[in-house]
């Protein structure tokens, strides 16, 4: 333990408080849209999220009649489904019972705990007992141990803490107004690609793209002992449509849904879940990088890779999509509904122009995100120095 440190229980640094809805029998409780009314929907899957605006409301009356008000500066922590998302209110509110709160008392700072939960937020994972949908009660969360140093010190570790996530977050936004920028360039040089008020030809991806049997399956290529660079769909940034990691395994020890050996400019839709647009170019020319058998693989033939690419994150597309999902709790499209699915197909030539001003705009991307993964490692690493025993 540092000189001058604590370890406490979360309990014993404020008070945990388990959220609830008001009853919808009383029209009353959503008569008008007074206070915020925190659902694990408005807090970000990444970082810190500071809560200043909820998607929901609840009315004075219903936030005079709880016992659970939540003060300005409570930390706010998911304990059912997504285990361990974390939020600070920016103003007084109450949330709904799959978060957690915590008012913090004067020992500690309401950022430095909400760093410290977010530290060890796979150890809550793993707390949580329930397999189908995750659950941690309000007991087990509360006895999970935490490190508190003087509140100086707290200062000094969110301080740079929060230098670092602001400088990724700029980052961010930079990535998010290239992909804008790109989407622009989409638009203005092939109109609308469901009404084709361009009057380009019509094809579908199917036609468009080489048959399934150009995607070796992996097991027909590599051997037990070969290591392989595995994505999955947690290997894709949704929000900027690239991959952001690979994993390495060996062959032989590799998940069983490692099956599609995919090539530089393969791309990957994801099956399950369309509306999230898990879509994704392989960008490099590894012989080694295999799909999960849940992606759609698409090797562009007729058409620009870039251009396929950026026709399938349309909104339009994903709207196609989304009408063609089958089942309830683990909702997918199949690949026929992909490749089957009508596109317009401009000049071959017009596509490359377009391509090379994407390309130019992805090659910025790279840079960008190679960035953050430097300044997010320098994180990484200061939270590991300050939160691990």
């Amino acid at each position: 333990m540092k000189h001058g440190w604590e370890y406490k229980q979360i309990m014993d640094v404020g008070k945990v408080v388990t959220g609830s809805t008001p009853p919808t029998s009383d029209k009353q409780n959503y008569s008008s849209n007074d206070v915020c009314f925190v659902k694990p929907s408005d807090i970000g899957q990444d970082g810190i999220t500071d809560i200043q605006e909820t998607e929901f409301h609840i009315s004075e009356y219903a936030y005079n009649n709880t016992n659970r008000k939540l003060p300005k500066g409570s930390v706010l922590v998911t304990c059912i489904g997504i285990i361990g998302k974390v939020g600070i209110l920016t103003k007084e509110a109450t949330c709904n019972q799959q978060i957690n709160a915590v008012i913090p008392n004067s020992a500690i700072m309401p950022r430095y705990l909400a760093y410290c939960i977010k530290s060890i937020r796979k150890a809550l994972q793993d707390k949580a007992n329930a397999p189908v949908v995750p659950i941690l009660n309000k007991g087990q969360f509360s006895s999970f141990q935490i490190p508190v140093p003087p509140l100086p010190v707290q200062q000094q570790i969110c301080s740079l803490l929060d230098k670092l996530s602001r400088v990724i977050e700029a980052k961010k936004e930079q990535l998010k107004e290239l992909d804008n920028l790109a989407q622009a360039i989409f638009y203005d040089m092939f109109g609308d690609p469901i009404t084709n008020d361009k009057g380009w030809d019509v094809m579908t991806i199917g036609e468009v793209c080489k048959s399934k049997n150009s995607i070796i399956r992996a097991n027909n290529y590599f051997d037990d002992s070969d290591t392989i660079d595995y994505i999955d769909i947690s290997s894709i940034d949704n929000t900027l449509n690239i991959i952001i990691s690979t994993s390495s395994f060996v062959f032989s020890e590799a998940p069983s849904r490692a099956q599609q050996k995919v090539e530089k400019d393969d791309l990957l839709i994801s099956l399950v879940r369309p509306n999230l647009k898990n879509i994704a170019l392989v960008s490099d020319s590894k012989t080694t990088t295999v799909a999960s058998s849940g992606f759609c693989v698409l090797r562009a033939s007729l058409v620009s890779p870039y251009y396929l690419k950026y026709l399938v994150i349309t909104k339009e597309f994903t709207e196609y999509l989304c009408k063609r999902v089958c089942g309830i709790s683990y909702p997918a499209v199949k690949e026929v509904d992909i490749k089957g699915s009508p596109i317009v197909v401009p000049p071959l030539l017009l596509q490359q122009a377009f391509a090379e001003k994407v390309e130019a705009i992805e090659r910025q991307k790279e840079l960008i995100n190679q960035s953050i993964r430097e300044v997010q490692t320098l994180f990484d690493s200061r939270m590991d120095y300050w939160f691990s025993d």
